[in-house]
């Protein structure tokens, strides 16, 4: 019954492999910052822009069944362990010491939990390409873990691009300028 007193029992460690969440918006209210802090990597899912992929989704059947894991759980516990062994070097650490600095000044504040974790997802980016050392360049991955507002992806991307890969930053600031280019021509005439 309800009104039976219960003994409250102590925390127990209960071990998460991973956690996705789905929302409209990002949280306003303050006292869900902390829990929004803890999705690292986000990404905006934009509505269906092409044709052929919107006439996918209306007669293509969808069943879940036959979507397969490509990952085992011994397998997914073997690439955690093996992220665990990849190195920095100092100039990752010089990196990321930049990196935060940019980011402070364009205003946008980053949690010590989240940079803690970006420090993983920089291992794991080196250690898909192969490489036994994390390098500057794959902090290209942080991009994802960096922004918290939507409106902020933009000014991240070429934040971390620019320290990363100026290679990338340019081709970012190209399809910029073709999207402008393109927005600025006249509508075609029926």
């Amino acid at each position: 019954p309800c009104n039976q007193r219960h003994s409250l029992r102590p925390p127990r460690r209960i071990p998460l492999l991973s956690l996705f969440g789905a929302s409209n918006e990002t949280p306003q209210d303050t006292s869900l910052l902390a829990l929004d802090d803890r999705f690292i990597l986000r990404d905006i899912v934009e509505y269906i822009a092409e044709e052929g992929n919107f006439l996918s989704l209306l007669t293509e059947p969808l069943d879940i069944m036959d979507i397969k894991a490509s990952l085992s759980l011994d397998e997914l516990k073997e690439a955690q362990e093996a992220t665990r062994t990849v190195r920095g070097s100092k100039d990752v650490l010089t990196a990321f010491v930049l990196l935060k600095q940019k980011l402070s000044e364009s205003g946008i504040l980053i949690s010590d939990r989240r940079w803690r974790q970006c420090t993983k997802i920089l291992k794991a980016r080196a250690w898909l390409d192969g490489h036994v050392a994390a390098d500057v360049e794959h902090m290209v991955a942080l991009v994802p873990a960096l922004w918290i507002d939507p409106k902020d992806k933009k000014t991240v991307e070429r934040i971390v691009y620019d320290i990363a890969c100026p290679l990338f930053l340019q081709a970012v600031e190209m399809e910029d300028q073709a999207h402008e280019l393109v927005s600025s021509m006249p509508a075609p005439e029926h």
